[in-house]
């Protein structure tokens, strides 16, 4: 039961990680287009 829960925990913190990733990739996308344009 108690793997289950930290296995549970362990792709919660996976995913959160890739969710910061992509929102820090599209900030960074829409800065660089920013830049361009201007």
């Amino acid at each position: 039961m108690k793997k289950i829960v930290s296995m549970r925990i362990f792709f919660l913190t996976i995913k959160f990680s890739y969710y910061k990733i992509v929102l820090t990739i599209t900030k960074i996308m829409i800065f660089s287009e920013n830049n361009i344009i201007s």
